[in-house]
């Protein structure tokens, strides 16, 4: 990031330091919103891998014992 907004005040991108120094608090907000959302998205696989678990080990217990019922 510092890189790209050095090369583009070399090339006279920003009209002044304030437009540069909003670029960036945008940028790492944008990055932070970003970190944020992707944790969100884990936790809510986990969350979800736990369940769809949780209901096929109730399937097969299910399963089981219709089995034993039916012997």
């Amino acid at each position: 990031m510092y890189h790209r907004m050095y090369m583009a005040a070399k090339g006279n991108a920003y009209k002044n330091k304030n437009v540069l120094i909003e670029t960036i608090h945008k940028e790492k907000a944008e990055k932070k919103r970003e970190v944020e959302l992707e944790a969100q998205r884990d936790a809510r696989r986990a969350k979800n891998t736990v369940r769809k678990n949780k209901r096929v080990a109730r399937k097969a217990d299910r399963m089981g014992d219709e089995e034993e019922t039916a012997k």
